[in-house]
């Protein structure tokens, strides 16, 4: 039918276009995380901040590979750990805990940068934590999902007016 021929174009699309393009090309072996600056032609581009939504994404991206496609489930599981380790090491707060909204190329705070904090952010690493819980069966992961909210839960809950406050300073 014309639906299934659509989804086989689509499915050959994501795997050519989408995948293809961004792993491993993203993966960040030097400081951690991914890469999310890329020109046209696939060479760096010049804006490689570690954000918490791309760096949580990416790793959701590569657990839904992990759930969705066999062929590709042992290329990106490594993936998923990779991504998982990034925002447990380094997009996590050691010192206030939850994670950091945005760092540095090397996954660092910038000096005078507040260190603040987004609900919006946190619920994409519980999100990609959750995923790759499922893709992986990784404890790490579970553990970073329930941690983080957590850490969400007692620090932007409105309890007066419900639901959660969006922007946070470092310490919750």
């Amino acid at each position: 039918t014309g639906y299934e021929r659509l989804a086989k174009q689509m499915e050959q699309h994501f795997r050519d276009r989408v995948l293809r393009f961004w792993f491993p090309r993203c993966v960040d072996k030097k400081h951690g995380g991914f890469l999310p600056s890329f020109l046209a032609d696939g060479s760096p581009g010049p804006d490689n901040d570690k954000t918490l939504v791309f760096q949580s994404r990416m790793t959701w991206v590569a657990a839904q590979v992990v759930l969705r496609c066999p062929d590709l489930a042992e290329a990106y599981r490594p993936l998923v750990e990779h991504g998982v380790a990034f925002l447990d090491e380094r997009m996590w707060d050691k010192e206030f805990g939850g994670p950091f909204w945005q760092l540095d190329p090397a996954g660092q705070l910038r000096p005078g940068d507040p260190g603040d904090k987004h609900a919006y952010g946190i619920a994409f690493c519980m999100y990609a934590a959750a995923a790759a819980r499922e893709a992986t069966g990784s404890g790490r992961a579970l553990d970073l999902a329930q941690r983080t909210f957590r850490w969400l839960d007692r620090h932007a809950h409105d309890s007066a007016h419900g639901g959660y406050h969006e922007a946070l300073a470092r310490n919750g």
